[in-house]
């Protein structure tokens, strides 16, 4: 049994050459915006890991964290919003600038509600990217 997480990976990976120096290796910005993005993490929680890194000297020197201050400014536009229903009107550009192609039928909808809130998501159907929100209402009315 495999213990240790570089043997694993080699057992994993037959093309994997386990990095012999014993130096930390600096996260660069790119590398910091994919691995949020991979891991789905909120604004919150994405600055919460570039300030644990950089605490710890992991952060290349151009790297900054207070791009996810406002990492969802760009996509504003891409929504609209009627009284308390706010909702994506442009998917397809919503869907260019997340770097991906809009493909309907790669996509699936999820709603999800309760009765303050009504939530509208996509998600992918080989779950090879993270959710996309494309509605929000709250405050939702509950008719009985």
């Amino acid at each position: 049994m495999l213990d240790d997480p570089v043997q694993m990976e080699a057992a994993a990976d037959p093309d994997f050459v386990p990095s012999t120096s014993s130096e930390p290796h600096l996260i660069s910005q790119a590398e910091l915006n994919d691995l949020v993005r991979d891991l789905g993490l909120s604004k919150s929680q994405a600055e919460l890991l570039g300030s644990r890194l950089q605490g710890w000297n992991l952060l290349s020197s151009p790297t900054k964290i207070s791009v996810f201050h406002s990492r969802h400014e760009d996509l504003t536009k891409y929504f609209s919003q009627v009284g308390s229903l706010t909702f994506c009107s442009n998917i397809n550009g919503l869907f260019c600038a997340l770097g991906c192609d809009h493909d309907p039928t790669e996509w699936r909808q999820c709603i999800n509600s309760s009765v303050l809130r009504l939530k509208v998501v996509l998600l992918h159907n080989g779950n090879i990217y993270p959710s996309i929100h494309v509605g929000l209402r709250n405050s939702c009315e509950r008719n009985i």
